[in-house]
């Protein structure tokens, strides 16, 4: 099992935009699949959270790499090496399932 770890930041407060980046020290050779839950504790439908997202970029061992989407919410970053994938998400919901951000107050479920 990898190390894994997230940086959350509100970076684009006016524009209800957090940043989100994961790096993962140790990921699959040759490449990594990451993906975005379809679902949340309590809820009981399945839910699209990677509509939310806006911009992904991936570097692999430094260099950029190019993610290849595989469905609406997984993708497949290529090539070796320690990974770090870096995504903005549009958060403009207010209800308890979703994330919200904006120049007064914020909130998303990790």
């Amino acid at each position: 099992m990898s190390e894994l770890s997230y940086r959350v930041e509100a970076a684009h407060p006016g524009h209800h935009r957090f940043r989100v980046t994961l790096r993962v020290a140790a990921p699959a050779a040759g490449g990594q699949q990451v993906s975005l839950a379809a679902w949340t504790p309590g809820s009981y439908m399945i839910r699209d959270f990677a509509r939310n997202v806006v911009q992904l970029s991936a570097t692999r061992a430094g260099a950029p790499c190019q993610p290849e989407k595989l469905d609406k919410q997984t993708w497949l970053l290529p090539g070796d090496g320690p990974l770090e994938v870096c995504y903005e998400l549009h958060a403009w919901d207010t209800s308890v399932r979703a994330a919200y951000l904006d120049l007064y107050r914020g909130f998303f479920d990790g």
